[in-house]
């Protein structure tokens, strides 16, 4: 088969290709949205006042609420 039949059959039986290129984005995007998680991860950020004059004033950061 050279380039040219090649060419010339996807262009006959483009409906097909179409259908197929559709299909697997439609099962992908499904499978992708029903999957179940892997993994979970969170992040937590602590930083000091620069010009804090006492213990207390770094302690302040340690005793505000944290959300949850």
């Amino acid at each position: 088969m050279t380039l040219t039949e090649f060419l010339g059959t996807l262009r006959r039986r483009w409906v097909y290709l179409v259908v197929a290129v559709v299909l697997g984005c439609a099962l992908g995007t499904a499978s992708f949205a029903f999957a179940t998680p892997m993994y979970r991860s969170s992040a937590t950020v602590y930083f000091s006042v620069p010009q804090a004059t006492s213990g207390g004033d770094l302690a302040q950061g340690a005793t505000t609420p944290r959300p949850s």
